[in-house]
């Protein structure tokens, strides 16, 4: 009974779709969100603590969109897009809190483990969704007669090269986010191995090779967040995590992942050639086709992000910005798609420390501390991920899965995440001291 009153809120928190009966249009993310709000401001107000611990996040992004409307006001360059991405990124973090607090009510000391397993599940059943919508036209007639597609997500269904699933598009965003959920899988299964029955086992086996068979439909973004956040994850459970496993189990876990991961990769790309799908198998498996022709594991994408790093010409703009993250009409286009680059020419030096030097120093907090929880082991991951995915889009605060993701475990177990970071940085402060 707990789980239906918990995993629907979590799971349409994270996949709510755009829907559009008889012309009319239904934001439901925006009701999710507002809606799990409401429950965060109600514990916001109850908890002193939590009030503290929101605060701090907020006043970040409260900063950033201080400096983001100085820069625009003296380029006369206005980027709607981003100041509606960090606007989104208050009310995202307030919902979190409010999803991560109904958790805690609901499972008590056990919050966190079910949070983990819930995410989990509910990347097994959206890629569930994206797998019956790519194999039957009749499934994916019905659903996008509702859910409105962008226009390159209506060009990837017709051409039968990725499934969007229940989301607009598809894309980095999708596929970094189930790359994040087989990666938890994996955590939950380490953590668990021992008791967890042998149908439980093959069950969450059969769940991690789904998620990872999802990739496949949508960008290969997540296949690079797989490899870097398993390495992640070994050197955070090695390093600091309450959970102490020996090195052994961890060594033999990870080679069989890793192999798992390569099983699921070849696996799933022969079934799409099986069933004729050869533009889904050419695209998501051009590294291995291009390996098989001409000997060179090669992909164009690759070849073509080499050419999108790049610094602005000007010394100003390299510390200010331009106020123009490179997608703005008016402004031009940048020749870029990667984050990084894109926030330098936008906001300068400046404003890419106020975006992302907050999670590399969730990051290194987690890091240097001795013993953390599973909370902080997921924000660490969910940081990871997120700095991982502007190497190759720009990715940051709005309607974004791994930041929902994020905002939940910073104050799940009442904030025992965000807690054991500021923990540690007031430990480092005092010995710099």
């Amino acid at each position: 009974m707990r789980f239906l009153a918990t995993f629907p809120l979590l799971f349409f928190f994270i996949y709510a779709p755009f829907i559009r009966l008889l012309g009319v249009t239904v934001y439901l993310p925006y009701f999710v969100v507002v809606v799990l709000s409401v429950f965060g401001i109600l514990s916001i107000f109850k908890s002193l603590r939590l009030a503290k611990l929101v605060m701090l996040p907020l006043m970040a992004l409260l900063i950033l969109l201080g400096y983001a409307f100085i820069s625009s006001f003296f380029h006369g360059i206005f980027d709607r897009d981003f100041y509606y991405s960090v606007f989104s990124g208050f009310f995202i973090l307030i919902a979190g809190c409010g999803l991560s607090s109904i958790y805690d009510k609901t499972y008590g000391e056990s919050s966190t483990s079910n949070l983990t397993w819930h995410l989990f599940y509910s990347g097994v059943l959206h890629s569930i969704i994206m797998m019956l919508v790519f194999f039957s036209d009749t499934v994916a007639s019905l659903l996008y007669s509702v859910i409105p597609l962008t226009e390159k997500g209506q060009y990837f269904v017709d051409m039968g090269i990725r499934s969007p699933g229940l989301t607009s598009g598809g894309g980095d965003s999708l596929s970094g986010l189930h790359a994040l959920f087989a990666i938890l899988g994996f955590y939950m299964l380490l953590r668990r191995w021992e008791d967890l029955k042998l149908a439980e086992v093959v069950f969450v086996i059969i769940g991690i090779y789904l998620v990872l068979a999802s990739l496949a439909l949508s960008a290969r973004t997540g296949y690079v967040i797989i490899v870097g956040l398993t390495f992640c994850l070994l050197l955070v459970l090695i390093a600091v995590s309450m959970e102490r496993f020996s090195f052994r189990y961890l060594t033999k876990g990870f080679f069989a992942f890793l192999f798992f991961c390569v099983f699921s990769f070849l696996s799933f790309g022969e079934f799409l050639s099986f069933l004729g799908e050869e533009r889904a198998y050419k695209r998501s498996a051009e590294l291995v086709i291009n390996y098989r022709e001409s000997g060179e594991a090669s992909m164009g994408s690759v070849s073509a992000l080499k050419g999108m790093y790049f610094l602005p010409v000007s010394g100003l703009d390299l510390i200010w910005g331009t106020g123009d993250l490179g997608r703005n009409v008016d402004a031009g286009f940048l020749a870029s798609d990667v984050g990084y680059v894109r926030a330098l020419h936008g906001y300068g030096i400046v404003g890419l420390i106020l975006m992302y030097v907050p999670f590399v120093l969730i990051g290194l907090a987690i890091l240097s501390s001795h013993r953390v929880g599973s909370e902080a082991v997921v924000l660490f991951l969910c940081a990871a991920a997120i700095l991982a995915m502007n190497l190759k889009t720009f990715y940051f605060w709005g309607l974004r899965d791994i930041f929902k993701v994020f905002s939940i475990y910073l104050f799940v177990g009442c904030g025992v995440g965000l807690s054991s970071v500021l923990h540690v940085i007031g430990r480092l402060r005092k010995t710099s001291g």
